[in-house]
Formats: structure tokens, sequence, C-alpha cells
């Protein structure tokens, strides 16, 4: 099986008697798209926004969610 870094199912499945071994590592595309949203700063470039920032959005961004997902031999 494969599951994302810090998932709990690995461990309640190893909590529940099953011997559950990290065998690697790979990368998949996610269905869900991650979304940026990015402000102009005042020296003119572009920067991110942090959380509670009340910055204007000036360009909100989408990409594919490529993420490294651990894989588990059960």
């Amino acid at each position: 099986m494969e599951c994302l870094p810090g998932s709990s199912l690995p461990a309640r499945l190893s909590g529940m008697g099953y011997l559950v071994e990290r065998i690697g590592e790979s990368q998949r595309i996610l269905p869900q798209a991650i979304v940026e949203h990015v402000t102009t700063t005042a020296a003119g470039a572009l920067g991110p926004i942090t959380e509670g920032s009340t910055a204007k959005v000036t360009i909100r961004i989408t990409h594919a969610c490529i993420a490294t997902v651990f894989q588990y031999e059960a």
C-alpha cells in the first residue's frame, strides 16, 4: 500500500496486529490541486501570503500536487 508521510494508517494497522513494513517510497500525482495565493511585496516582487494576512491576492496559482508517498508491505 502507499501512504502520504504522516499518515497514521501504518501505525493503526500495526496496533491491530498486522505486520507492516516500509519498503520504499515513490511519487504520485494526487487528484486534488494545490492552490497558492501570492501578493506583490513592497519591493515589487511576488511573495507568499501568510495565514491571517490581509494582503491583497495578486495571483492565484493552481498546479498538480506531486507528492512523495511511502510504500508499505503487509
